[in-house]
């Protein structure tokens, strides 16, 4: 195996070892990469294997379609004496077919585009012949050292009709290397995660009821946001619309899988209210000892860093297991004539200066 061969398949063993970052990017952005591999001339053209240059600059459409300007250079030399020089660019605009988002952590895809094809060589007529060509490929980003840069190993078959034949010339280009994701939108939801912790728990396929009601603005659209969103990690959520007096009847406390919402409150204050076995509202029916015992110290304390420290850590537990799966954090806000007066902002969620009536007069 020559040395360039050999490098070729350390550099592809390489990046298929690489870990994966969790994040990716969603919306629109601009994609960026390059890469260098091997370039095999169609045997017809009588061109000797060479290294392959290759760029590419994108802009996603969709989370399944890129747009790609690209160009691919192979440098070469004839394989017939006296060995001249031979160049081959192709460049043009590829329809980039992802088979997976292009967020996702993996993302094979399919290329088809056409553009303009050079080859320049001396001593065989005519010297520079440029004409138009058309390719197709296929290829895998792997996402590798951040939700910004993947991993883009590519295989193309380049169609151009070269000197003296009436067919086309298959060029072949396989180049491996870097993508860089500008812009867009950083996400942190990592569906092939989600679905390995749902298969490790014995959950693969689960369906689960949500129970809803029409009790604050957007909670029916944000139901609907999630079950679209967990439909993509296997789980089916189906999304139980009921009166606003049933969900607060007898069942408020009962339910095993519902929206609620609350206002602001002081963490500790807010704990007490429904995150503990004595609270009056505990929703998810939460129980965890350490969490308690933290709660026990944070109260007890009366140094502000130490109680920090402690509430830290209380957070971390809401976060990794808590039972609360917190979509947003809405702002609250109250809207007035200029001829109301009186309300002053308040340091809790509740409406218009926490119902200050008291000191509310009208001109």
């Amino acid at each position: 195996m020559s040395w360039s061969r050999g490098g070729w398949c350390v550099a592809v063993l390489a990046v298929m070892l690489s870990g994966p970052a969790s994040a990716q990017i969603g919306g629109r952005p601009i994609e960026v990469s390059g890469g260098a591999g091997i370039f095999a001339p169609d045997a017809r053209a009588r061109v000797k294997t060479g290294p392959a240059y290759q760029g590419a600059l994108g802009w996603r459409v969709l989370p399944w379609i890129v747009l790609e300007g690209q160009a691919t250079f192979g440098p070469s030399q004839a394989d017939t004496a006296p060995n001249q020089d031979h160049n081959f660019m192709l460049a043009g605009l590829d329809l980039r077919w992802d088979l997976r988002p292009g967020y996702a952590r993996a993302v094979p895809y399919l290329l088809f585009g056409a553009g303009y094809g050079l080859s320049h060589t001396t001593g065989h007529a005519p010297e520079k012949l440029e004409r138009g060509a058309a390719t197709l490929g296929l290829g895998l980003l792997q996402n590798v050292f951040d939700q910004r840069c993947y991993a883009r190993l590519e295989a193309r078959d380049i169609m151009f009709r070269e000197r003296d034949q009436e067919e086309f010339s298959h060029h072949f280009a396989a180049t491996v290397g870097l993508q860089w994701t500008l812009l867009g939108r950083e996400r942190d939801q990592d569906l092939d995660k989600a679905k390995s912790l749902l298969k490790k728990a014995g959950q693969e396929g689960l369906t689960v009821d949500l129970m809803t009601a029409d009790f604050a603005v957007g909670v029916l659209q944000a139901a609907q946001v999630f079950a679209q969103q967990a439909k993509g990690a296997g789980v089916t959520v189906n999304i139980k619309q009921v009166p606003v007096g049933t969900f607060s009847g007898p069942n408020y406390l009962q339910w095993t899988f519902a929206q609620d919402f609350w206002g602001y409150s002081p963490y500790l204050s807010q704990v007490a209210q429904g995150s503990l076995t004595t609270s009056p509202f505990n929703e998810t029916h939460w129980n965890d000892a350490q969490y308690v015992s933290l709660y026990k110290q944070a109260n007890a304390t009366t140094d502000p860093a130490t109680r920090k420290g402690l509430v830290e850590a209380m957070q971390k537990i809401d976060f990794d297991t808590g039972g609360y799966i917190i979509a947003a954090y809405n702002k609250l806000l109250d809207i007035t004539t200029s001829r109301v007066h009186g309300f002053t902002p308040a340091g809790t969620g509740i409406v218009l200066g926490n119902a200050d009536w008291a000191h509310a007069w009208m001109s």
